[in-house]
């Protein structure tokens, strides 16, 4: 005997959305690697002749001990030696790609019913840019988690348990956030409807006497 239990009301699981971003997130990796690496070379130098290169070599030796400042005397053979640039806008491509990977991080949080920014402004953001993708983090859980009870109802009932089912960390917190929030919407519209009531009583009583 057994009882069936699904992840969710559209049975879509969760290891094909784990694919999904841990695949993207791994080829952003890897081209933040690559970029990184790329950064090294600003410049790539050609020599025509083996005792160039052999020069050029040993200058930049003297430069990364710093026993050269970039200033050498003329010399017939430097004109054989060019250079070109190479890592060119390497610094925006690897910025892009670490705003991307924040992207990609935002949205699989959100999408598993957890909040993360994903905003990529530079400026402080306000608490309605923070809070616009609240009303997507639910549903998700909320399925989850009805399955989950219809399971353990079945289950208890075919087993003789008393298991029970709830949220935990910060679905949990997200949920009593909304609760709390709801409450206290409900209390300033009973607090509005409460003064709206006071003041047309007052309006009535003042035609009422007006009247006499």
């Amino acid at each position: 005997n057994c009882v069936w239990c699904k992840n969710d009301s559209s049975w879509q699981g969760l290891n094909d959305m784990f694919l999904k971003y841990a695949t993207l997130l791994a080829e952003v990796d890897i081209s933040i690697k690559y970029g990184a690496i790329n950064s090294r070379i600003l410049n790539i130098i050609t020599a025509k002749t083996d005792r160039t290169f052999k020069s050029a070599e040993k200058f930049l030796k003297k430069v990364e001990q710093g026993e050269e400042l970039g200033i050498i005397m003329s010399n017939p053979e430097m004109d054989d030696l060019k250079t070109y640039p190479y890592g060119g806008n390497t610094n925006n491509y690897i910025k892009d790609l670490i705003e991307l990977r924040q992207y990609l991080m935002a949205n699989w949080y959100i999408d598993l019913g957890i909040n993360a920014n994903y905003n990529m402004k530079r400026e402080s953001l306000s608490k309605n840019e923070v809070a616009v993708n609240e009303d997507t983090l639910t549903p998700l859980i909320d399925s989850m988690l009805e399955e989950r009870e219809k399971f353990i109802k079945q289950y208890n009932e075919m087993f003789g348990t008393t298991i029970e089912v709830r949220l935990n960390s910060s679905w949990w917190k997200i949920n009593k956030e909304i609760e709390l929030e709801i409450e206290g919407n409900e209390s300033e519209i009973e607090q509005v409807q409460s003064e709206i009531k006071v003041n047309e009583e007052g309006a009535k009583e003042d035609e009422s006497k007006g009247n006499e």
